[in-house]
């Protein structure tokens, strides 16, 4: 029977919420704008190079305004600001904090994020601190599921893969994972994390306090 003493998190929907259409609203955008937005943003590969770190943040900026033209103050306000209305999900930072408090496991975030939105995301969420570290994409220049971005991560932290769990949202990520030899989790939202953890043997105090994390 393994026995897991690793936890690496995906960030983007399984630490925070990012749901696009909702963002936009809530930056004020509507309409019929919004699916062409996000066309521009996530099917030209500009987002990908961005997260990537082979381009700036003006480069990504002037190429996805070029692919939505009558949308350029929307797409700069994105692309700038969405970091600002990310929000934490509760129950799994409660789980974090508590994987943290019982001192069982190493705790490491792999994410897809760029140099820009990443610093605005973890200056805002002091839930970062309870983190040993981790990798982000803009700085190796993998994206997952790329098998160098796990192998990174194994490599830099000295992990033991037979004794991690990866958790993440896209199954397509887990999927492969697991097939570069960690455990992985796929948390669809809506799922209590603490319950799907408990399938890894991993049984954790589901009262801790977050508030101080949020």
């Amino acid at each position: 029977m393994f026995v897991i003493d690793t936890l690496i998190f995906d960030v983007s929907e399984t630490l925070v919420n990012f749901g696009f259409r909702k963002v936009m609203k809530d930056m004020g955008f509507t309409g019929s704008c919004v699916g062409e937005i996000r066309a521009a943003i996530y099917d030209t590969g500009w987002w990908r190079k961005l997260d990537r770190g082979v381009i700036t943040l003006e480069e990504a900026i002037k190429g996805i305004c070029a692919e939505a033209e009558p949308y350029h103050r929307q797409v700069e306000y994105f692309v700038r600001n969405y970091g600002f209305f990310m929000t934490p999900l509760a129950n799994n930072i409660c789980f974090l904090e508590a994987a943290h408090k019982s001192a069982k496991y190493r705790l490491f975030y792999l994410s897809d994020f760029h140099e820009h939105g990443w610093k605005i995301l973890t200056e805002r969420n002091r839930f970062f601190k309870l983190f040993e570290g981790g990798i982000v994409s803009y700085e190796c220049h993998y994206l997952k599921p790329e098998r160098e971005i796990f192998d990174h991560i194994a490599k830099r932290f000295d992990i033991d893969r037979g004794r991690a769990l990866f958790i993440d949202d896209r199954k397509k990520n887990t999927d492969k994972a697991r097939e570069f030899g960690f455990h992985s989790l796929n948390f669809v939202q809506g799922d209590d994390i603490f319950v799907k953890a408990r399938e890894f043997g991993i049984e954790l105090d589901d009262s801790a306090d977050i508030l101080k994390n949020l």
